[in-house]
């Protein structure tokens, strides 16, 4: 149909069924494991329960595991490039979890078999394909169901002094802003609105229940700056803490590795649907 762009992503990853011609235009979905759906079959993501209640509109889902705020921009440079009359909207998800770190962690990950992350040898081998393996970790994240690969770096992001000049927090927050920014430039110069779907962390949620008592110590940092830097330059945002607050935490995020659940997604698709007929409606019908 002339958008060789959506061939390519369709031939890559989650939005492969959803390939028809859709009268409202193209949505392109940006982001990381969050966006992804990671956890959930492609049609319990709020991306994917999108493609199937807004059938006027084409779901392109390009985020993918790993990906930060420098990997969005970059993608979409690319698939704006020559194809920008295809989209009506860009719909971003910034997990705040991670999407600070991923602005300065190395993102030159080794793909082994399709694999990001994965380095390949025995250990590699015994995880793909041992079922025994498979049955055995199935157990220990029932034994042992919270995990945090980078403690360090999950309390980093709520440390007031991590945030201030000198900080583990300063430069990637400074990159965080410069690639929102870049993408809000990107998304004018193509006259494409964007909606941004910003996802706390648990940690954020539980203290909002109980709030810490140590002074150093503030889970809304995150939150604060994300959201005054997307007012700053005019997103269209959905901040979920509210909606998320009203339901128990253990209920939205995956115990072990704290994806969110069915219901997480299903929260997001919610709270962003009415903003997305807003923003893609023909300019007589706002």
């Amino acid at each position: 149909h002339g958008r060789p762009w959506i061939s390519r992503r369709v031939a890559a990853g989650r939005g492969a069924r959803f390939t028809r011609v859709a009268f409202g235009g193209t949505v392109l979905a940006l982001g990381d494991s969050f966006t992804f759906g990671h956890g959930v079959n492609f049609e319990d993501s709020f991306v994917g329960q999108l493609a199937r209640t807004e059938p006027d509109l084409h779901f392109v889902n390009t985020a993918l595991p790993g990906y930060g705020p420098v990997q969005y921009r970059q993608i979409l440079e690319r698939e704006l490039s020559g194809n920008a009359q295809d989209v009506r909207l860009l719909l971003v998800g910034t997990f705040l979890g991670n999407d600070f770190h991923d602005c300065i962690w190395n993102k030159d990950l080794p793909v082994n078999e399709g694999v990001l992350g994965d380095p390949g040898g025995l250990r590699s081998t015994i995880k793909r394909r041992s079922h025994l393996y498979r049955l055995l970790a199935k157990a220990y994240h029932l034994l042992v169901p919270n995990r945090d690969e980078d403690v360090e770096g999950s309390r980093q992001i709520y440390a007031k002094s991590e945030w201030q000049a000198g900080g583990g927090l300063h430069e990637a927050a400074a990159i965080y802003e410069r690639e929102f920014a870049r993408m809000a430039e990107l998304a004018r110069k193509s006259g494409v609105p964007m909606l941004v779907v910003v996802v706390p962390t648990r940690e954020t949620l539980q203290a909002r229940r109980e709030p810490p008592e140590h002074p150093t110590v503030d889970y809304e940092l995150p939150l604060t700056f994300a959201t005054e830097q997307l007012r700053s330059l005019g997103f269209a945002f959905v901040d979920m803490t509210p909606v998320f607050a009203e339901h128990p935490t253990e209920q939205l995020y995956f115990a072990y590795d704290g994806h969110l659940t069915q219901l997480g997604n299903d929260l997001v698709r919610q709270a962003v649907s009415t903003r997305i007929r807003e923003l893609v409606a023909p300019a007589g019908a706002r």
